[in-house]
């Protein structure tokens, strides 16, 4: 397991997308590769990593906690 923490806006999202292969359509990676298990995965199809997604690399995104004043 590999887990990202930071600050609010220090691009902890932006690298696990990237890691996962879902980039936004304005995002590009420039340099470097992903390595899975010893097999680069960086410049594979989404076909491909669609397998992966969900069983070998995932995402879980934080959630903002919504408080109700019981004032």
């Amino acid at each position: 397991m590999l887990a990202f923490v930071g600050e609010s806006g220090s691009g902890k999202t932006t690298t696990a997308q990237a890691i996962i292969g879902l980039l936004a359509d304005n995002a590009r990676r420039d340099a470097g590769r992903i390595v899975l298990n010893g097999e680069v995965i960086s410049d594979w199809s989404d076909k491909r990593l669609n397998r992966l997604r969900g069983v070998s690399i995932s995402l879980v995104p934080a959630r903002i906690p919504v408080i109700r004043s019981t004032r």
